[in-house]
């Protein structure tokens, strides 16, 4: 079952399409807007035409209003299990697994990724082949990668194996360094603050697909138990949503910033807006 399951994770993988450094899973739109549930929140997860897919408004929303929940984590660097998606696998089995992998993991220095990582990395194990969990993480862009797998991410792998007790075990043979890069990487780009004073990051669904905008309308707002994207000013019908992912950075280091880690730079953008 953990052979047939990394085939099935290959498989999606293989489905990815180019886009500028990163790719993008390329789950059909109407089965991703479905598994997102985007309908009800009246927006759409859609293919945009220079930034591969983003989120666009399918009704008008009032300054202020919650648009886009963040919904259920699929990896939260706080202690708790996540339940995203729940209800296709062994839930229990894989919150024990969770709790030995992070017990061992947090002795070692406690790095958020690696505890990410770990988090799906467990309950990938526990659940069937293809399951609505594991289709909402390979549906996020992860960076297009070439070469080996950089040697700390080969190093974090093994740690994560062995506070999983995957040496031990088939269910973990799909946990290979280069499943751990390519979920690395889905965190890496993806990954945000889960609350106001940034102790904590974690990995959600729907959020990951809002595109960046040097004047984004949408601001974060961080509740006691979730983070809720609001309208920074009335949202029409067809507008892409959109967030500042480095806000507070002077436009010098935004545009350094932007191009290290997400593989664009927004000053040309800016500059033609100002022509």
């Amino acid at each position: 079952a953990a052979c047939a399951k990394f085939e099935a994770w290959r498989a999606l993988e293989q489905q990815h399409q180019n886009q500028r450094l990163h790719t993008a899973m390329a789950l059909p739109l109407d089965k991703l807007n479905k598994l997102l549930r985007t309908a009800a929140l009246g927006v759409e997860v859609v293919q945009t035409a220079t930034k591969g897919r983003g989120i666009v408004a399918t009704r008008a929303h009032r300054a202020g209003a919650a648009v886009v929940p963040a919904g259920e984590p699929l990896a939260h660097s706080s202690k708790r299990a996540v339940n995203a998606f729940a209800g296709h696998g062994d839930f229990s089995a894989y919150e024990r697994a969770w709790r030995k992998a992070r017990g061992k993991l947090e002795d070692n220095d406690g790095r958020r990724h690696p505890l990410l990582v770990a988090q799906i990395a467990s309950r990938v194990a526990h659940e069937p082949e293809a399951s609505p969990y594991v289709l909402a993480v390979a549906a996020l862009c992860s960076a297009k990668m070439s070469g080996p797998t950089p040697a700390p991410w080969v190093e974090d792998c093994a740690a994560v194996k062995r506070a999983l007790g995957g040496d031990d075990s088939d269910r973990y043979a799909f946990l290979t360094d280069e499943w751990y890069a390519g979920v690395a990487s889905r965190i890496h780009l993806n990954s945000i603050r889960a609350d106001a004073e940034g102790d904590t990051v974690a990995l959600y669904a729907l959020p990951s697909f809002l595109n960046h905008h040097w004047e984004p309308n949408l601001l974060v707002d961080y509740g006691d138990d979730d983070v809720v994207f609001r309208a920074a000013r009335p949202v029409k019908e067809g507008d892409e949503l959109t967030i500042d992912y480095i806000h507070g950075l002077p436009q010098e280091e935004r545009s350094a910033y932007l191009m290290e880690n997400y593989g664009f730079d927004e000053a040309s953008e800016i500059d033609s807006v100002s022509l």
